[in-house]
């Protein structure tokens, strides 16, 4: 197998490990092949402009929940008997 086949297999496992990544990608790649029917350069660029947004705040929220849950872990490894809560959180986007 090919280093690009081995590097296109990793990326396809890791995106489908993030639904809702895989699924904003998705929405800019639509973007790109002009299906999404807009005729004007300032329209397209308003639709990228926002998936990449949504883009950044659920990376961002992913990043800071896998961050949690690794310092959870740690904490529950040192502090046997100490119990972690779960911050209740609205959602973004």
């Amino acid at each position: 197998m090919k280093k690009e086949e081995i590097e296109d297999k990793i990326f396809l496992e890791e995106l489908n490990k993030r639904p809702e990544l895989k699924k904003r990608i998705g929405e800019i790649l639509r973007i790109a092949k002009a299906e999404e029917g807009c005729q004007l350069f300032d329209d397209v660029e308003d639709l990228v402009t926002v998936e990449l947004k949504k883009l950044g705040v659920e990376v961002l929220e992913g990043w800071a929940e896998t961050k949690h849950e690794e310092y959870s872990e740690a904490l529950k490894k040192k502090e046997k008997g100490i119990e972690v809560r779960e911050k209740k959180r609205a959602k973004m986007a």
